[in-house]
């Protein structure tokens, strides 16, 4: 699951910057530790640059009724 997470992380902050080739270079000779302290400025719906931590995200909740009826058995 963490492994999941850190790497929808990574596909959300690498979006904005596809845009812009020479930065795209830099990040790339990056450590882990150097990417995560990176601040990223987006522009969301409120029309407003703000950090992207900062930023509005929809958020599911899911109970072990949703899980129940889901039928998975692993995490996998």
């Amino acid at each position: 699951m963490k492994i999941k997470f850190i790497s929808f992380g990574f596909l959300f902050i690498s979006f904005p910057l596809f845009a812009n080739d020479a930065l795209l270079g830099d990040l790339s000779k990056m450590h882990l530790e150097e990417l995560m302290a990176v601040d990223i400025i987006v522009t969301s719906a409120a029309k407003k640059p703000q950090k992207q931590g900062n930023a509005a995200s929809a958020i599911y909740v899911l109970t072990g009724n949703d899980i129940h009826r889901s039928g998975a058995t692993t995490l996998g």
